[in-house]
């Protein structure tokens, strides 16, 4: 089965599955199936922050395209619009390299806005591929 999509399902019973999409039909199969208790207190059950999330592309239904999805590990709340911008410019050069640029509509492309609180990163490389420290 080739895999193009996972999605984990925390259901309110006791047991939730793992699925894949299969590029042959494009459903969800099964792959492994969990047991859970819902009452766990290692269940972490606090409201979800709302983090700013940017639609870098969007070229469709998320259930017939792929979802494309930046996390800002690693960058501070200073450096967020950092983020953004190199969010922005890998996505044009994924595209630009061959053969992405012929799946470009293919693809949706997102960015989530989360704050690292503390730089994750000991260096940087920079756009010339040089690494800053």
């Amino acid at each position: 089965m080739e895999q193009q999509c996972i999605r984990f399902h925390f259901l309110k019973a006791d047991t939730s599955e793992l699925c894949a999409r299969d590029k042959s039909d494009m459903k969800f199969h099964p792959i492994m199936t969990q047991t859970i208790d819902p009452k766990s207190i290692f269940i972490d059950r606090s409201p979800l922050k709302k983090n700013k999330i940017v639609k870098i592309q969007d070229k469709g239904d998320s259930a017939e395209k792929v979802d494309l999805v930046f996390l800002a590990e690693g960058y501070t709340m200073e450096e967020l619009e950092k983020f953004e911008s190199d969010a922005r410019r890998f996505t044009k050069t994924l595209f630009d390299t061959p053969p992405f640029g012929k799946f470009k509509s293919d693809f949706n492309v997102w960015a989530v806005c989360i704050p690292s609180e503390e730089v994750a990163w000991m260096f940087r490389a920079t756009v010339s591929g040089k690494i800053r420290l």
